[in-house]
């Protein structure tokens, strides 16, 4: 079982449905900017693991299994309210993160190119939205320009922009 570091915000968090995404992770309390959320858990592995949609990729060839814990509950939002620092594999906000509010981060500053059957439609419903997950490769100049300060350290080594 992983250990967690618990922050000051961890006990903010709880896991919600949310419309039409099925379950998250959402706010109890206020979350200030900066502020550390969770520690991600989950074990280490050197090949993306098989039957684990929710590992996630953290370097060319490393990737963090599910953990079954609150982590596991993150959504993806074109919009994200946190990011991940990759040095410490800690989830920050952002932004202020209001009481209710769902708790994301956008997969594409994890994931390089999402392969055809793991790509979805989006249901964030930002004014920024791509309409279809499919990695940081396949994202506008722009918007790859504004989300290269949060991306993994992989994904940055590949990027001329």
């Amino acid at each position: 079982m992983a250990r967690y570091e618990k922050f000051e915000a961890f006990k903010k968090l709880g896991v919600s449905q949310i419309a039409n995404k099925g379950l998250g992770l959402v706010a109890l309390e206020d979350i200030h900017a900066g502020e550390r959320v969770l520690k991600l858990g989950g074990r280490l592995l050197k090949r993306r693991p098989a039957r684990d949609p929710r590992s996630m990729r953290i370097g060319e060839k490393l990737y963090l299994t599910s953990s079954g814990f609150l982590d596991d509950y993150l959504n993806h939002s074109c919009e994200p309210n946190c990011a991940i620092d990759f040095s410490s594999l800690t989830l920050f906000a952002i932004k202020h993160i209001k009481k209710g509010e769902e708790i994301t981060v956008n997969y594409c500053t994890i994931e390089y190119q999402i392969a055809p059957s793991y790509r979805f439609r989006c249901a964030c419903g930002s004014k920024s939205c791509v309409g279809v997950v499919s990695g940081f490769k396949n994202l506008p100049k722009n918007k790859k320009e504004e989300l290269l300060r949060f991306v993994a350290p992989y994904i940055k080594m590949r990027v001329q922009l």
